[in-house]
């Protein structure tokens, strides 16, 4: 199972995409593949999507995306769980499918390689928003190129993810993060829930650091920022982020907060 850094190293290092649909389809499934689309084209890639047809009231989401005419090197699926919801396509693709994007956690469709975030249909949420942008930053001497995925979910509350690094090196330059916590609300009387190891260790896997310094005036309180060193000790590479966690105590379900943003 491929991670979120790891697909957009697989996209960026592919190209002649054809970008699959499931059967009847529904706005999820062509919404991500027509954006998929536009993303891949923006980074200079040749993609199309692969429908069973699009009814009339999502042909919108068509505009402005020319056909294109090339020989297919790489498959793609999106939000496709099983072989059967291909319908029509599904003797020309099956076995062909390089990766797999979905978010049904019972996914059993064949493909090389998958990325499958089942939170992104926890029940009693539903996903409002979600997107992934290219984009290149540059000073005039040299470039760099970013990408920017953000996920929102509604429930109770907004819940956000939204992570900006780089393709490249996998940099992280900011991220931002809030999420439902598991636990009563009478059990964060206090600022001790603020778990600074474990929200730092989080940071520091995420982007393939094993160490971590972080540096306070005080302890840690509600939306205060403080700075985070994380290492990597078979390179030495270090890197530093400012840091901040916020909660919203009279949530119904109890909400953290939490934003990094690289310093150095």
């Amino acid at each position: 199972m491929m991670n979120l850094y790891e697909v957009a190293r697989f996209l960026e290092a592919h190209d002649n995409y054809d970008i699959l649909t499931h059967a009847y389809p529904d706005g999820d499934t062509l919404g991500s593949g027509f954006a998929l689309c536009l993303a891949l084209r923006q980074i200079g890639k040749k993609a199309r999507v692969i429908t069973t047809g699009v009814p009339s009231k999502f042909t919108y989401l068509q505009k402005n995306i020319e056909e294109e005419d090339f020989t297919t090197e790489t498959v793609v699926s999106v939000d496709v769980a099983a072989d059967s919801l291909l319908g029509s396509n599904m003797g020309k693709y099956i076995g062909k499918v390089d990766l797999c994007i979905d978010h049904h956690g019972s996914n059993t469709f064949t493909a090389k390689e998958k990325f499958v975030d089942k939170y992104a249909a926890a029940t009693q949420r539903s996903l409002s928003s979600t997107g992934t942008n290219f984009y290149t930053v540059s000073d005039g001497e040299g470039a760099i190129r970013i990408m920017e995925y953000y996920r929102e979910w509604i429930g109770d509350w907004s819940n956000w993810f939204w992570v900006k690094l780089n393709i490249d090196t996998l940099e992280v330059f900011y991220c931002y993060y809030s999420a439902a916590c598991e636990r009563n609300l009478s059990d964060y009387d206090s600022d001790d829930y603020y778990n600074v190891s474990a929200m730092i260790m989080d940071l520091a896997g995420a982007v393939g650091f094993d160490g971590f310094d972080y540096y306070t005036r005080e302890s840690v309180t509600d939306n205060m920022p403080f700075e985070v060193d994380i290492t990597n000790s078979v390179t030495g590479e270090s890197l530093r982020y400012e840091c901040r966690m916020h909660t919203y105590s009279d949530a119904a379900s109890l909400l953290v907060d939490r934003e990094y943003t690289l310093v150095g």
